[in-house]
């Protein structure tokens, strides 16, 4: 039972794949009056698809009798996308499965029933999808973030811009466990194991890695970020990729840690030359090696030698003191 006109208890569904079905559904006839609400939300970047399997709904009636005319349904599931546009309002019975996916990473089934009648009710399945063109700016997740990628699972994201000229990723340092290097608190790809990788669109399938050491890359054509966790000796690692497309083409665009930095360009990939501020390393100086260096550190040995020093001028005070005294005894005699 799911008696929500208010949407007080919404039922949210945050795996990445899963059935649901109307109340009821296994005894043969839903309830009446019933307001229901799922809201399927996946990982940032990616994609729900629903499939309707069955449905069988109190049938609707025309206005006036006329099939020419929209059928009116008294009991009905609307899909919603993303932004609130209707993808799918029925009734009756569907005798062939239906497939609808949204825009973005979530969208929204409601399933009303009035009080004059009911029939069986529906199941719907649904799944995240990972592929397709990207947004052009925001988040990317790694499926089903932030839990674990289902087993065998693939990604390619196409991020393609005909006007603005730098496409920038850099991957997002969050807390998220699993598989990987430790650095500064957080977990990072391994490089040589990162499930996160990069093709340009004119570089014959050549691979570039997101990991540890190569945090952001920028690109001056169309690309395509790629999660593939099945490939022998690559992690199931779980995180956040950052996507920008820029005009600036600055070096500091990437360079995140340095000195100086030069600009220099690889066919389409853009490849900065940045000299790293000490306790940095790696092509563009993300990655801390040395806290200390990083962040100038104040030792224990430091705090001694200040509370030797303190004892030290205490002693002399105490030695001025001792001279006062003298030079008052002697004056006195």
């Amino acid at each position: 039972m799911c008696n929500t006109p208010d949407r007080n208890d919404v039922i949210r569904l945050t795996e990445w794949s899963g059935t649901f079905s109307s109340p009821e559904f296994s005894s043969g006839h839903y309830p009446d009056l019933q307001d229901c609400f799922w809201v399927i939300k996946v990982s940032a970047g990616s994609k729900v698809k629903v499939k309707v399997e069955l449905f069988d709904l109190e049938e609707g009636m025309f206005k006036d009798q006329s099939p020419d005319q929209e059928k009116l349904c008294l009991d009905h599931v609307t899909i919603s996308d993303s932004d609130g546009k209707q993808l799918f309002k029925k009734c009756g019975l569907l005798e062939d499965q239906e497939e609808l996916t949204s825009s973005a990473n979530n969208l929204t089934v409601h399933f009303h029933s009035d009080g004059s009648g009911a029939s069986k009710g529906f199941r719907i399945s649904h799944t995240g999808v990972c592929e397709g063109d990207a947004p052009l700016s925001g988040v990317i997740e790694s499926p089903n973030y932030p839990g674990p990628p289902p087993p065998g699972i693939s990604c390619a994201w196409r991020i393609r811009d005909p006007i603005r000229a730098l496409r920038l990723l850099r991957i997002l340092q969050s807390d998220a466990s699993g598989p990987g290097i430790t650095n500064g608190g957080t977990t990072l790809p391994t490089c040589g194991k990162s499930p996160f990788k990069i093709i340009s669109s004119n570089s014959n399938n050549a691979r570039d890695e997101l990991c540890v050491d190569d945090l952001s890359w920028a690109y001056l054509d169309d690309i395509t970020l790629v999660y593939d966790s099945t490939t022998s000796g690559a992690e199931r690692w779980t995180g956040q990729v950052l996507v920008n497309l820029t005009d600036d083409r600055s070096c500091e665009t990437l360079c995140q840690h340095a000195s100086t930095c030069q600009p220099e360009s690889a066919g389409t990939r853009y490849l900065p030359n940045c000299v790293c501020l000490p306790g940095y390393q790696g092509s563009t100086c993300a990655q801390e090696v040395d806290t200390c260096l990083s962040r100038p550190c104040v030792s224990d040995n430091d705090d001694d030698d200040d509370d030797d020093d303190d004892d030290d001028d205490d002693d002399d005070d105490d030695d001025d003191d001792d001279d006062d005294d003298d030079d008052d005894i002697d004056n006195n005699m």
